[in-house]
């Protein structure tokens, strides 16, 4: 830990004192401003956003315009009759030959590969096939293209100044007679070029520029797979003249691979759809409008992608490969995928901060562009360091005030801190004297206190020794009374037991003899029950007596069952066939009496050993009654003499212990007289006890006080000498700091 002085002390306090608040306005004024100047370079970037799509919008709608008032135009509407008359009659009318024909081609595939595929190499580094785009023309067409193309003496970009062919057809005059007018226009509004298509044959049958695509056909020709040959499509399917279509942007061959986009309307004559009127759309009024920078400072621009992020209008940061001909040309590098222009194709308006095609970080405000049905995104952006340059500068400014502030602080507060410094060690010197006498005299008399406190504690220790001495005798004879009381509650306990268990004794007895009165009588009722018995087993033999004479009269019915079934044998014999059936019946009753005099005989020798068997159990019953009621007589005579002497015996125990009980229960009330005392005697001295030890716990904390007053005299003392200590270090910095003052001016002086 570093120590600093008293007056390095005061001058950081002074400089937090300062710098806190001057750091907390500069931040609070630092952001609040660039939160100001963020929102409002963020409004700008919307702003221009919003005008450049406006201003888009209302070109768009005013080529919409255009070209269906064009259509409507009574010169355009005859236009279009004379041109498609005369471009039919053209083959027949110049009355052109195979061999003229085929010299017309020739020339015609000269001008494709030396003057258009000449151009098409430089601008796109690879050649064209010419011969698939020539050979699908038809004669009107190739003479049309030889006549206005391979033998028009302008060059190559300016054909269309030519204002008629020299011969003398029909077509010839009809140009001289519409294209003036129609060039006119077409130069006056921008349009990179005007076509009349027929709606029949889908012939091209005038074009302002003449390029490969003129008198070619939209239905079969070379370019009826593309963007123009769908707007001529879509167009000649309506059926109202105020309406119109518009197709993207898509490479296009004639124009040397540049992006095309037309837009196309019906021509209406007398009620009658004869053709349609198509304007080629230019890149360069979009990228008028787009390219517009003002207020956009260096880094700023707008730019416009389709739905599949190529460019609709060239950018300012990367002329090279984000332009609208390289980014169509070359989409690998051209391609724009941030994720603003994703968020704008989503049909989402916003602004953010995000990286742009080259992935420096901007500020980018989009939005969905549509316009006369294509779905387009318009970027507004500009580099974050440039929209934030505001920002920046504050935050400079800030701090470089904040620096200034600073050392102002610095010198403001080492002169204070020393006018202090030396003003409070004037101070703190009187007050350390003052300090340093009373903590002398603290000390001395927390030295008697201290030696006091120690005496108390002794003394108090002593006589607390003894009284724990004593206390413990104490409890010793009351454990003993406490051991008396409970032997003699004990004795009582047993003798009530005994005089419980006497008195149960001498019941049982009692209640011995009773039984031995009842058993008496029961062997008299047990021997007149055995003779009744007796009585009952003589009916019972008459019984089986009789039962066996019955048996008799059973047998000689079973007897004559078999006389009667050996006559109905005989008979059943007797009659031949007609007694089989009786004679079978006549045999099972036969059977059946055999079997039943079978079972009488059994029955008979059954109730001849019963009557047996009874007669030897009544005899031997009779026996053992007779001996058993002679042996219990004789044994309930010698228990009635012994229950008599128990019940003396038992008279006499009970008389003594109820005596002994009674001596027993006098002894108990006395030990727990005793026993009550003593527990007295012992709860007040251990009150006495307490007592005791609380003394000298009070006597050793008040010895702890002293101790901790004297640690703090001493304390004291050694806080006034480091005050004094500083205050002298201050004294001999000042005096320093004096010396090298003094010194310095003698070396001037000696200087």
């Amino acid at each position: 830990m570093f120590k600093f002085s008293f007056r390095t002390k005061l001058v950081i306090s002074f400089l937090l004192a300062g710098l806190i608040p001057l750091g907390s306005v500069g931040y609070f004024v630092y952001e609040k401003s660039s939160a100001s100047l963020e929102r409002e370079a963020v409004s700008k970037l919307v702003a221009v956003k919003n005008i450049k799509k406006e201003v888009i919008h209302r070109y768009f709608e005013g080529v919409a315009d255009q070209v269906v008032t064009y259509a409507d135009n009574i010169m355009i509407q005859d236009a279009m009759n004379e041109f498609t008359t005369s471009f039919n009659s053209l083959e027949e009318e110049l009355e052109v030959d195979s061999t003229e024909l085929s010299s017309y081609r020739n020339e015609l595939i000269a001008f494709y590969r030396d003057q258009f595929g000449e151009k098409y190499r430089k601008e796109n580094k690879k050649s064209v096939d010419f011969t698939s785009l020539i050979s699908t023309l038809s004669p009107p067409e190739i003479i049309l293209q030889y006549k206005y193309l391979a033998d028009n003496t302008y060059e190559l970009g300016n054909k269309h100044q030519l204002l008629t062919y020299s011969d003398k057809s029909s077509y010839s005059k009809v140009h001289k007679k519409y294209h003036p007018s129609i060039k006119k226009f077409q130069e006056k509004f921008g349009y990179y070029n005007i076509f009349l298509v027929d709606i029949e044959t889908g012939n091209i049958v005038y074009s302002v520029f003449k390029e490969l695509d003129f008198a070619t056909s939209l239905k079969r020709g070379p370019y009826s797979n593309t963007n123009f040959a769908e707007v001529f499509n879509k167009a000649s399917n309506m059926t109202d003249s105020g309406s119109f279509v518009l197709v993207d942007f898509e490479l296009y061959t004639p124009s040397y691979e540049s992006p095309a986009s037309f837009i196309g309307t019906p021509i209406f004559k007398d009620g009658k759809k004869v053709g349609v009127l198509i304007f080629q759309m230019p890149i360069d009024r979009i990228n008028a409008v787009m390219s517009e920078r003002s207020g956009m400072g260096k880094t700023g621009e707008t730019y416009i992608v389709g739905s599949d992020h190529l460019l609709r209008s060239d950018t300012f940061l990367d002329k090279e490969h984000r332009s609208v001909v390289s980014s169509f040309k070359h989409p690998d590098k051209g391609r724009v995928d941030s994720e603003q222009v994703r968020l704008a194709l989503k049909g989402l308006t916003g602004d953010m901060l995000s990286s742009n095609y080259l992935g420096e970080e901007v500020i980018s405000a989009y939005t969905p562009f549509n316009v006369l049905g294509l779905k387009w995104g318009l970027i507004a952006e500009i580099s974050k360091s440039e929209a934030f340059a505001a920002v920046t500068e504050i935050k400079n400014t800030i701090l470089m005030a904040a620096g200034i502030c600073f050392v102002c602080l610095i010198l403001i507060a080492i002169l204070m801190s020393t006018r202090l410094s030396k003003d409070l060690a004037r101070r703190v010197s009187a007050v350390a004297g003052k300090l340093s006498k009373t903590a002398d005299g603290v000390g001395v008399v927390s030295s008697s206190i201290l030696g006091s406190s120690v005496k108390l504690s002794e003394a108090a220790t002593q006589q607390a020794s003894s009284l724990q001495e004593t206390v413990s005798s104490i409890d010793e004879i009351s454990s003993m009374v406490q051991r008396n009381a409970e032997a003699a509650e004990s004795s009582t306990s047993v003798s009530q037991r005994s005089n419980e268990a006497a008195m149960k004794g001498k019941e049982t007895v009692e209640t011995m003899m009773s039984s031995i009165s009842s058993i008496a009588k029961d062997n008299e009722e047990i021997g007149k029950e055995v003779l009744r018995n007796n009585d009952e087993l003589s009916k019972v033999v008459t019984l089986i007596g009789e039962i066996g004479e019955k048996t008799n009269v059973i047998n000689d019915i079973v007897f004559q069952t078999k006389l009667l079934s050996f006559n109905a044998s005989v008979e059943a014999a007797r009659a031949g066939e007609h007694g089989k059936g009786f004679a079978v019946v006549a045999e099972e009753v036969g059977n059946l009496a055999t079997m039943s005099g079978k079972a009488a005989l059994e029955i008979s020798e059954m109730l001849g050993n019963s009557i047996q068997q009874v007669e030897d159990i009544v005899k031997a019953a009779t026996e053992k009654v007779e001996n058993l009621m002679a042996q219990s007589q004789k044994n309930i005579e010698e228990g009635t003499h012994t229950a008599e002497e128990c019940e003396r015996v038992l008279s006499e125990i009970l008389n003594n212990v109820s005596s002994v009980n009674e001596m027993v229960r006098e002894i108990a009330t006395a030990s727990s007289e005793q026993s009550s005392g003593v527990n007295e005697v012992t709860k007040a001295m251990q009150e006495l006890d307490q007592t005791t030890h609380q003394n000298t716990a009070i006597a050793q904390e008040s010895a702890t006080t002293a101790r901790q007053l004297k640690s703090q005299a001493d304390e004291l003392n050694q806080g006034v000498k480091e005050l004094l200590a500083i205050v002298n270090s201050e004294k001999q910095n000042t005096n320093n700091q004096k010396g090298e003052v003094l010194d310095l001016q003698d070396r001037k002086e000696v200087g």
